[in-house]
């Protein structure tokens, strides 16, 4: 028997997260020569909705890996209700379903979080950084005392005490895409 061909498009692992392959809500994000793309969609689209992301060769990869950081930090932010929940009894599946409602009625927020980080003016008179402290410091303080660690919202609630040590803490939230721009290093 000949060897099996290799297959020439990424996998993603099927424990943890989402296999998108021949899947018909799946997306392949294709960038680079147009002309290629336009040669190629036909074959793509059979293998689900085929985007073509711009000439950048690399912004295809950098859309999927984005989107994949957003995906992770929802799902981390359910596994945390989830023990949180499992503490006094609650299945796994039940709190799932309710952060999935939850989660489905919060995305569409994402839209006006955007504007505001587009507009570059954090003086929305939305929520602040220092309203979103307390309320992350009492999720922390919650978790904690449910016997949760609270390692994964940590990092978060940092980047809002250091927004706020700046004299940023009236500013809405979002500013904290401030905090996770690393500056770039001065060419010598």
């Amino acid at each position: 028997m000949g060897r099996r061909p290799r297959h020439r498009l990424p996998r993603r692992r099927r424990h943890g997260r989402p296999v998108h392959d021949r899947h018909p809500r799946g997306r392949l994000l294709y960038s680079g020569d147009e002309n290629a793309y336009a040669i190629a969609e036909p074959a793509l689209a059979a293998l689900g909705g085929a985007e073509y992301s711009g000439a950048d060769a690399g912004l295809a990869s950098l859309k999927d890996t984005a989107l994949l950081a957003a995906m992770d930090l929802m799902l981390l932010g359910q596994l945390q209700a989830v023990a949180m929940m499992r503490t006094v009894g609650v299945p796994a599946a039940e709190t799932a379903g309710e952060a999935e409602a939850w989660l489905a009625a919060m995305l569409p927020h994402g839209k006006e979080i955007a504007a505001i980080i587009d507009g570059g003016a954090y003086d929305t008179g939305g929520q602040s950084v220092d309203f979103d402290r307390r309320g992350l410091a009492s999720i922390v303080t919650a978790s904690r005392e449910q016997g949760v660690s609270a390692q994964l919202l940590e990092p978060h609630l940092r980047l809002l005490d250091e927004l706020s040590a700046t004299g940023r803490g009236a500013s809405d939230w979002p500013r904290i895409i401030d905090r996770l721009t690393i500056p770039k290093q001065e060419s010598r």
